[in-house]
């Protein structure tokens, strides 16, 4: 089976922090594909991304965040996830049939 790794951290501090950092990550997942025999097809890397935002940015997760009070400033940091955009991408157009992740809050933290 074809797979893509992905690996985010939402701090500077989360990377050195509680074995969360990108490249403990990546190794974690590279392990699990070694052992149930999956070709990995790419290595998808997002650095300082929030995981309460959409890939696209989209206005309504933005109006929500302005609503919690998440986005004061409006960073790239919480508008942006260009790498689980091209996850995305790789399912649609078949490159991958799945994803290894370290953990679900790799790709997504509810917002409340």
């Amino acid at each position: 089976m074809n797979v893509a790794i992905y690996a985010r951290v939402s701090s500077d501090n989360e990377r050195d922090i509680n074995d969360k950092s990108i490249p403990q990550q990546v190794k974690e997942c590279q392990a699990l594909a070694k052992a149930k025999n999956y070709e990995v097809v790419d290595v998808i890397k997002e650095p300082n991304r929030s995981g309460r935002a959409w890939p696209t940015g989209e206005k309504l997760i933005e109006d929500d965040f302005l609503t919690a009070g998440y986005l004061k400033n409006k960073s790239e940091k919480y508008t942006t996830r260009d790498g689980l955009a091209k996850v995305f991408e790789l399912m649609r157009t078949g490159q991958i049939e799945g994803i290894l992740i370290r953990e679900i809050t790799r790709v997504y933290r509810p917002v409340t």
